[in-house]
């Protein structure tokens, strides 16, 4: 076999490959978001960190968020619609609405919509469609999440 016959079989499993992780990312996403949409429950997330794009990987923002005196952590891909993060003080902290699925509160959607902004008794939106599930953690973590108690952080 040549070289170059090498390089081209190479290349076309390369593209089968990100192709085929396309769509089970896809897929994950659909299924995890539609059932988190049918049995959630609101609590609030609070911005924690931001990166920068870089070649590798997309702009994203973390967030924490508390179910029952377990702190999970979500990173969730923002595109350019958080360029003001860019100077991190200017988002750190700051408040949007979670939801989080019942059954498994480590998956959830988060609304960057609307920041919630002091208020003493903020209450949910009626219409979760703006929330955005993170395919994220799928591609670049694997699925897994940390957690700790609220009360220890």
């Amino acid at each position: 076999m040549t070289k170059e016959k090498i390089i081209t079989i190479i290349s076309g499993l390369v593209i089968v490959g990100v192709l085929l992780l396309w769509i089970i990312v896809q897929f994950l996403y659909k299924d995890t978001a539609e059932k988190i949409k049918s049995n959630y429950s609101f609590t609030i997330g609070e911005i924690t960190a931001y990166s920068s794009p870089t070649s590798e990987l997309p702009r994203t923002i973390c967030y924490d968020y508390c179910v029952n005196d377990t702190r999970y952590d979500e990173t969730i891909i923002v595109g350019s619609r958080f360029d003001i993060c860019e100077d991190f003080g200017k988002c750190k902290g700051k408040k949007y609405w979670v939801i989080y699925l019942n059954s498994n509160p480590k998956d959830c959607m988060i609304d960057l919509s609307k920041e919630i902004q002091n208020e003493t008794f903020p209450q949910p939106p009626r219409n979760i469609e703006s929330f955005e599930y993170s395919t994220y953690r799928t591609i670049f973590t694997f699925g897994f999440k940390k957690k700790k108690k609220c009360s220890e952080l």
